[in-house]
């Protein structure tokens, strides 16, 4: 299983490596937008974990352009407005993650939206409401 997580908050990805490991995940971290359009055209992930906010740039502008047919978590430290909620109903978003949060909530939902769930793990979507 593929994970192309884009995020520009740099001590995360290593947080969240580390928090997958064992469980057969490969990790493929980017920083930038070009940088993330390059690798999702290399090889579709299976799941893509973004950012709202990359700096200038608006990470579901970037799902757009990658045109992908894959699992998303956004996540953002600013919970979204019924603007952003509209847009991620219409991309078929699959969770909204707001920062910060814990890695019980985070594993669940990345190992149920990869199919992976083990018996007994629950993990309800995290839905913002509008």
């Amino acid at each position: 299983m593929d994970i192309l997580l884009v995020d520009d908050n740099f001590p995360f990805p290593l947080v969240f490596e580390s928090l997958l490991l064992g469980e057969g995940v490969t990790l493929r971290h980017c920083t930038d937008p070009e940088e993330a359009l390059k690798a999702a055209a290399e090889q579709r992930p299976d799941l893509l974990m973004i950012e709202e906010n990359l700096g200038s740039f608006s990470g579901l502008l970037l799902y757009r352009l990658m045109k992908l047919d894959t699992k998303v978590i956004v996540t953002s430290v600013v919970p979204p407005d019924s603007l952003l909620q509209q847009e991620m109903d219409d991309l078929n978003v699959n969770e909204f993650m707001l920062k910060p949060f814990a890695h019980y909530q985070l594993i669940p939902r990345i190992l149920r939206l990869l199919g992976r769930v083990e018996a007994g793990v629950t993990a309800e979507p995290m839905r913002m409401a509008a």
